[in-house]
């Protein structure tokens, strides 16, 4: 299944260092819908999952409506087996990788045989002892899956139908739907077209500005903060000033040339769409596994993860490995940037997101890693302690958020980076905002957006809020739960509610929810 894209019991994720080889995360039982302890026998889940299954094993010839009730409940009681091993480690692979120990594991067996079958037999010369995951986890998993081979059989075919299944509503959706294949399957070269049409210099230098004025906010932060000792800060400073910038994308022809010429290995068959979608699937994962594959071609100052080199995906990013930001051209357009739009709405919008991965290199995993990208944690006892103090505020904070919706709450430790982020980002920005506005000597009255009777720093925090505007049903909570983002609504709430600059922008009675009188929590 993985060869493919899907997830049966293995969820592979290519770790975004050289040498790029394959890690795991608990898989994602359920088909629509993402099923736990809590949700498995619901409502939606019967009619998201159950009728999902029913609907392609009617389609696939199973006619008997008592064998295919046996196949759903063998398949549902599969799922409860197997959230019965992970709740007993409560869904953490930390706590598990604990358990393993306390309950003396042995390595789980067969992870060569997985690289021989999904990776080509590559070997990667890791010397972490934790490079496989959870042996609890897996070698339980195996004796339940030993225990139920049709209900597994079944499962994993029925996946690989599901991840087949374009599972359009109308079939005016099918052109968009093959145009979004293709661009999946083909990202490297559309992004040479995309880079060309749609991103010039004048967008680069106007993002450069912005960038070099959020970063002097970094570093005055970064001088003033009263609870940072000397010798950390100077650290910090060292970090911060060796920060590299890429706007745009990551520029490597060599890789990105090579990617594109892989395309000759595509097996096209005139007049099958079925075996050209399977092909097409397993080209793209092959393209995913790249760096991994070929890890021995190259070397860690030379290769880096393949998404830094799409242009044309909607996302920033913060890269520990070589202390660099990338700011990809795909988000330079609305609801993140405008060149028509004043000052005020762009440090909101995009401003405070390349503040948010300019933060990314001095939250908890940052501090693991110096200026030239070394895993070296730099920060003396003294300033750490503090650290993990305010780092625990966050935690707490988002902890006490529920989502009501799911009767579940966010886990303010899984997101805690990503808080940090946001709330060191949104500081950032305003800071280079209002020297902005200093510098050219900017009105309010050059600030407004037409209709809307907003001040500039109202219209800056309602930047930042449209980012995240989402719609959800049910099943989202549930796919956002293993996240390491908070789920939109408790993002934005999150951060605003910290930050005294927004309570005075909306004038938030102190006390109110939108400003609390205590509690608010600052890392930089």
């Amino acid at each position: 299944l993985t060869n493919y894209g899907g997830i049966g019991l293995i969820k592979e994720e290519v770790l975004p260092q050289y040498p790029f080889p394959p890690y795991f995360k608990l898989p994602d039982l359920g088909f629509e819908y993402i099923v736990h302890s809590d949700n498995i026998h619901s409502n939606s889940s019967k009619e998201l999952n159950e009728k999902r299954m029913r609907n392609y094993l009617r389609l696939y010839g199973v006619d008997d409506e008592q064998k295919i009730d046996q196949i759903i409940t063998d398949i549902v009681n599969l799922w409860s087996a197997i959230l019965n091993i992970t709740n007993s480690f409560d869904e953490d692979l930390a706590n598990c990788e604990v358990l393993s120990v306390v309950m003396d594991e042995e390595t789980f067996p067969l992870w060569d045989s997985y690289l021989e079958i999904a990776w080509n037999g590559t070997q990667f010369d890791l010397d972490d002892e934790n490079t496989w995951p959870c042996n609890y986890f897996y070698n339980q998993l195996d004796k339940l899956c030993n225990a139920n081979k049709e209900a597994i059989a079944n499962y994993f075919a029925l996946k690989f139908i599901y991840r087949m299944d374009a599972r359009l509503e109308d079939k005016k959706f099918q052109t968009e739907h093959c145009n979004t294949m293709i661009q999946f399957v083909l990202p490297h070269l559309l992004d040479e077209i995309y880079m060309e049409e749609y991103f010039d210099n004048e967008t680069r230098r106007e993002i450069s500005d912005i960038v070099k004025e959020v970063r002097k906010s970094l570093h005055e932060i970064l001088e003033q903060a009263e609870w940072l000792d000397e010798e950390t800060r100077e650290q910090a400073l060292l970090k911060e000033a060796a920060i590299k910038p890429h706007i745009g994308r990551l520029e490597n022809k060599n890789v990105t040339n090579r990617l594109i010429r892989q395309i000759n290995e595509f097996h096209y068959v005139e007049g099958n769409y079925e075996l050209n979608l399977v092909n097409l699937f397993k080209f793209r994962t092959m393209q995913r596994r790249f760096n991994g594959l070929h890890h021995k071609e190259y070397d860690n100052y030379t290769m880096k993860p393949l998404e830094l080199l799409k242009g044309i995906q909607v996302n920033s990013f913060y890269y520990n490995v070589d202390n660099s930001i990338y700011v990809m051209a795909g988000i330079l357009h609305p609801p993140a940037y405008h060149k028509a739009w004043p000052a005020a709405l762009k440090f909101g919008t995009i401003g405070y997101l390349v503040g948010h991965e300019f933060t990314h290199g001095f939250d908890s995993v940052g501090a693991h890693y110096n200026s030239v990208g070394e895993e070296n944690y730099w920060w003396t006892a003294k300033a750490g302690k503090v650290f993990n103090e305010r780092e625990e505020c966050f935690v707490n904070q988002y902890n006490a958020y529920e989502i009501t919706e799911i009767k579940r709450f966010v886990d303010g430790n899984q997101t805690k980076d990503e808080n940090i982020a946001d709330s060191g980002g949104l500081r950032e920005a305003l800071s280079a905002y209002h020297r902005h506005v200093k510098e050219l000597n900017l009105s309010p009255k050059d600030e407004q957006m037409p209709g809307l009777e907003l001040t500039p720093e109202q219209l800056y925090f309602m930047g930042f809020a449209q980012l995240w505007c989402a719609s959800y049903k049910e099943r989202h909570y549930w796919e956002e739960l293993k996240s390491e983002h908070a789920v939109e609504k408790f993002r934005v709430l999150g951060t605003v509610t910290n930050i005294e600059d927004f309570s005075k922008a909306y004038n938030c009675p102190v006390g109110s929810k939108m400003n609390p009188a205590k509690n608010k929590c600052r890392m930089w």
